[in-house]
């Protein structure tokens, strides 16, 4: 018997800056890439900048991501500046998707995403395994995609009941009623790509990606 062995990707990064590829489970196209670290004595807009770059080189044009700290959009105010340096350095909001964490999102003011995403900038909401953020219409108009860790393989037919009571279900269900886009993250291989797609996540971000 012929062993294929399973093909180790090569990390898209530069100069401390590494860019992490999502792509489209159902087509395999790439659909995005994220920024997943970057040195800590650049700035947010060098690291895009960086990123971008990478991306070209690689000849892509799919839109990038990028997890600011929650400082940068904890107020208008904070989330109004980091537009305005992101379009200073020439970026369209269309070609960047904001990442916002959920933890550090509950119970505080949504003035911040409502300002970035105001500015046709794509917001990301990453899950906390908790759920702590109430999703209401209101706050799931904010967001255009929702980011969690790819379930268990234990669990592989999580979030296809409605009436599935995980926290994690549930939100993966809301989330595909709204119509945003469901990334899983940490996706390991081809076999449990097709799976997640199967249950209802629309992209792919893990060692299966490259």
């Amino acid at each position: 018997m012929t062993v294929v062995p399973f093909r180790r990707p090569t990390p898209l990064a530069r100069h401390g800056v590494v860019v992490a590829v999502r792509r489209d489970l159902r087509t395999n196209v790439t659909a995005a890439g994220v920024v997943r670290q970057w040195d800590a004595d650049m700035d947010l807009v060098d690291a895009l900048l960086t990123a971008r770059g990478i991306w070209r080189d690689a000849r892509q044009s799919a839109p990038l991501a990028i997890a600011p700290p929650p400082e940068v959009y904890r107020d208008a105010a904070s989330a109004g500046d980091f537009a305005a340096a992101l379009q200073s350095g020439e970026f369209s909001p269309r070609t960047i998707d904001v990442e916002v964490d959920e933890t550090a999102l509950a119970g505080r003011s949504m003035a911040g995403v409502e300002r970035l995403r105001a500015r046709g900038f794509g917001i990301s909401l990453a899950v906390d395994p908790a759920c702590p953020l109430p999703l209401s219409e209101r706050a799931r108009s904010l967001f255009t995609e929702i980011v969690m860790p790819a379930p268990s393989r234990l669990d592989p037919f999580m979030g296809v009941d409605p009436l599935d009571m995980h926290p994690m279900a549930r939100r993966l269900y809301g989330a595909k009623a709204s119509g945003l886009i469901v990334t899983a993250t940490q996706v390991g291989d081809t076999a449990w790509a097709r799976a997640l797609c199967e249950i209802g996540f629309d992209r792919g971000e893990g060692a299966f990606a490259g």
